[in-house]
């Protein structure tokens, strides 16, 4: 072999080892790519996993991609179950007033891209009837338009606010059966306050009133009078009931 092929040769043999050092070079760079996405997909696995808010990703047909164990708390079904339902949405809003809500959001979001904080009622797999805050964002996934969605169970805090408010109005009400026990009137009248007060404030279904005092239908009609013998005979005539209000 002369110089000149040999010279060729060379060349050709340099040139294959370039190429195999920069197949090697991309191959590295795709092994620590393939590497930075497992780690990134893991952490991101370990972050589904551990937060407390429910995290949902899903499409325009209400396909879920992503649905972490938050979600199966809240609403009580499983990814694959949510999926195998034509409508999962109307599913767990069955007032159609919130459903509306949610719609009218999801229009919202789409139209102006921006993001919605909104809370709903929505009733799990059990039937049991929990408040969320949804915090939704529009994004765009795999070359798709997608909705991210972030659900807190506020159900304990909205029941705390109930009987805040409750006892509130409780309060108002008793303040307000104060004052008008100490107007002026006749006691017949503070009596009836009292029974009308009572049935508002407690949402009972009546009130009564009675007072012990000596009988003053003793000679009159009172049936327990005519009895003679047995249980209903009347043995204490001074410690007689009388209604006073109803």
């Amino acid at each position: 072999m002369t110089d000149e092929p040999k010279k060729e040769f060379v060349k050709e043999i340099e040139l294959l080892q370039r190429r195999i050092a920069e197949l090697e070079a991309l191959d590295a760079d795709q092994k620590k790519t393939e590497k930075t996405v497992e780690e990134s997909e893991a952490r991101l696995h370990t972050v589904l996993n551990a937060v407390e808010e429910g995290i949902a990703l899903s499409d325009e047909k209400g396909h879920f991609y992503v649905y972490n164990p938050a979600m199966e708390k809240i609403t009580g079904y499983t990814m694959k179950e949510a999926n195998s339902y034509s409508d999962f949405g109307r599913l767990i809003y069955p007032d159609i007033s919130e459903w509306h809500l949610v719609l009218s959001g999801i229009s919202e979001l789409i139209e102006k891209g921006i993001r919605r904080n909104t809370e709903s009622k929505i009733v799990s797999k059990t039937g049991q009837i929990k408040y969320v805050l949804m915090s939704s964002y529009l994004v765009n996934y795999k070359g798709q338009k997608m909705f991210l969605t972030f659900y807190r169970d506020i159900t304990e805090r909205k029941k705390a606010e109930g009987e805040r408010e409750k006892i509130l109005k409780w309060q108002q009400d008793v303040n307000l059966l104060q004052q008008q026990l100490l107007a002026p009137g006749s006691l017949e009248d503070k009596l009836k306050t009292i029974t009308d007060g009572i049935v508002r404030i407690f949402d009972a279904d009546f009130c009564r009133i009675w007072l012990i005092r000596p009988g003053d239908l003793c000679g009159l009609d009172c049936i327990h009078v005519e009895v003679k013998e047995g249980p209903h005979v009347c043995r204490y005539r001074s410690r007689c009931l009388h209604l006073m209000a109803s």
